[in-house]
């Protein structure tokens, strides 16, 4: 094996890391696993355009504790040296329904706490569109989604918007990178404990009036497109929408918005209405494979639904499907 990977690995055997990883390393190092240490130590995660994004477990570049750590703290550094009001303003977070994410969320929370930005975090799953909306609605910073959107069950992310409520974007986004990299994995990033970080204020979480201002504003646009935007022009009658949120946070207001600003009847797939980050009944959770819409439109036949939707783990990504001329549902493209 490689020295220098074998020297990085052992790093992480040391008392500042947490037992679960010391001994999965460990474990490792001792079958010498060449193939799967080096994949796991040859480099550092890249931090890049909208953030990172990799597979979960021990390493420097892994999704973990660590890497999640260091890019908050990068970022913290980058707000407070380049935005004068970043502590008041604070930073949104949200994440959806993989394995980790909250986990993860948590800790990015912790870490903004301790640099003294207040932190505005979700409680439980949220859209990705909504964390978005949260960004502007409370002039805040920035924001954080933790998310690997819809890629394999192994994967998880770290996508970053800024104050405008949307993905960054260069030159910004390269100089976050930047001060990510400076950053020193354990010594260098600062921490706070999270029940600690909420006593002193520093820690927020959002509850339901978020969700409510959101849907008010969405209903508003819809308002001035077109009344009843799921409405049938022949009969007036309300369209049947079986939706699957592909055990991802679309649950959580999707249906009700299709309800309540489209006057859509919702049918929701109740096996994929479960948020589990393992996607245990689709082959993939992302909607525009027609593979990950079988189940779906399976229920949309039995009930003689008009069209399927569905979406992505954090709910950025759509995917349809309606009945062609003879009645068989078609996922829509283009």
């Amino acid at each position: 094996m490689d020295r220098e990977i074998l020297e990085r690995a052992k790093q992480w055997t040391n008392e500042e890391f947490d037992e679960k990883t010391r001994t999965e390393v460990k474990r490792l190092i001792n079958i010498n696993d060449e193939k799967t240490l080096t994949d796991m130590f040859y480099k550092e995660l890249e931090f890049g355009t909208g953030g990172m994004r990799g597979i979960m477990g021990p390493g420097t570049n892994r999704m973990n504790i660590y890497t999640v750590g260091k890019a908050s703290q990068g970022l913290a550094n980058y707000l407070l040296e380049n935005m004068e009001d970043a502590k008041g303003r604070g930073i949104a977070i949200a994440y959806d329904s993989r394995n980790n994410s909250k986990l993860f969320a948590k800790e990015a929370a912790t870490v903004f706490a301790a640099n003294g930005i207040r932190v505005y975090i979700f409680p439980e799953l949220r859209p990705t569109p909504l964390l978005s909306y949260t960004v502007m609605a409370l002039k805040a910073a920035a924001g954080v989604v933790i998310t690997a959107s819809h890629n394999p069950k192994e994967y998880n992310g770290y996508k970053v918007y800024c104050s405008e409520g949307y993905q960054i974007t260069p030159p910004e986004d390269s100089r976050i990178v930047d001060y990510v990299n400076r950053v020193e994995l354990i010594r260098g990033v600062k921490r706070m404990e999270y029940d600690k970080a909420r006593e002193k204020g520093l820690i927020k979480e959002l509850g339901a009036d978020i969700d409510d201002s959101y849907l008010s504003k969405a209903q508003d646009f819809a308002n001035r497109i077109e009344s009843g935007l799921f409405t049938s022009d022949d009969n007036d009658s309300e369209i049947k929408v079986v939706y699957t949120p592909l055990h991802g946070t679309g649950i959580t207001l999707v249906p009700k918005a299709l309800e309540t600003l489209g006057g859509a009847k919702v049918i929701k797939e109740p096996k994929q209405s479960i948020p589990d980050g393992n996607f245990p009944t689709t082959p993939s959770p992302n909607p525009e494979e027609t593979a990950a819409l079988q189940i779906a439109i399976e229920l949309a036949v039995k009930e003689k639904a008009d069209m399927v939707i569905a979406t992505d783990p954090d709910c950025d990504r759509m995917g349809l499907a309606v009945p062609d001329e003879n009645g068989e549902f078609v996922p829509v493209n283009g």
